[in-house]
C-alpha cells in the first residue's frame, strides 16, 4: 500500500501532534523514494512499519499471505544480517507470515482513524 501527499494532508487536518508527525514521515519518505528508489507511481511512499502496526491491530487487513520458516543469517559472509526463508518441503515450524497483499481501503481508513484525538 502506498501513501502520498493526499494522505499527509488528511493527517495534518486531524491536528494532533501524532498525526502531524506521521504526515511529516510520509512527506519525507516520498522525497527519499523519489530521489533514491523511484516507484512506478511517483510521489508515493510505502510505510512498512506502520503497516505492521495496523496489521497487529486488525489482521483482516491481510488479503494474501503465507506462513514460512525463516531465520536471520548471523555468519560473517555476504548474507550476514539477511532474512533467509527455508523453502524446502521438510523444515522447522513456520515462524513468520509473509504478507503479499492488503486491503488498501481498510488501510487508509485505519490510518486516519487511529490518529484521531481520543
Amino acid at each position: 500500500v502506498l501513501v502520498g501527499a493526499q494522505e499527509a494532508s488528511q493527517l495534518q487536518e486531524i491536528g494532533t501532534p501524532e498525526s502531524a508527525f506521521v504526515a511529516d514521515i510520509i512527506l519525507t519518505r516520498i522525497q527519499a523514494y523519489n530521489a533514491l528508489q523511484p516507484l512506478k507511481e511517483r510521489n508515493k511512499a510505502a510505510l512498512h512499519d506502520l503497516l505492521c502496526v495496523l496489521i497487529l491491530l486488525d489482521d483482516k487487513l491481510i488479503l494474501d499471505s503465507c506462513s514460512v520458516y525463516a531465520t536471520v543469517c548471523i555468519d560473517r559472509g555476504e548474507a550476514a544480517g539477511q532474512l533467509l526463508i527455508d523453502r524446502r518441503v521438510a523444515h522447522e515450524k513456520e515462524n513468520l507470515t509473509v504478507v503479499f497483499r492488503v486491503d488498501p481501503i481498510r488501510y487508509h481508513k485505519m490510518l486516519l482513524h487511529v490518529l484521531q484525538p481520543i
